[in-house]
């Protein structure tokens, strides 16, 4: 079953891609559901005509789970949006680096994928 998520953390220089379109934000400390929801939906907005009339875009069902994605982030809009990476985390679930500490700002990349898991382990595609 397609799905819409958080397919990499990483920063530009490293990200090594992925064979659909992603969407990409950059991650913040202390960033709430509502942060990030409006980071992609702004993306999102801004690459719209690609990810909807594009060869290698999306389909309208695709489309659509990525509205859903942003609509289940807003019902819980003061929740930390990464607190499901380290559920034990006392304040931040990751540190992100300050501009001071490192050139590149890390990125958060999202995309469509259709989870598979073969042999236990699991693959972002079949």
């Amino acid at each position: 079953m397609k799905q819409f998520q958080l397919i990499g953390i990483d920063y530009p220089s490293y990200w090594t891609g992925y064979h659909r379109p992603c969407i990409v934000v950059q991650a913040e400390n202390d960033m709430s559901n509502r942060m990030l929801a409006d980071a992609i939906e702004q993306e999102f907005n801004l690459c719209y005509d690609y990810f909807a009339n594009s060869d290698d875009g999306y389909t309208k069902d695709e489309l659509q789970l990525v509205d859903d994605y942003i609509a289940e982030l807003r019902r819980e809009p003061e929740l930390r949006a990464f607190q499901t990476i380290d559920p034990h985390a006392t304040s931040n679930s990751f540190w992100v680096p300050t501009q001071e500490d490192d050139a590149e700002p890390l990125q958060l990349y999202f995309s469509i994928t259709n989870p598979v898991i073969v042999g236990g382990i699991k693959f972002l595609d079949q």
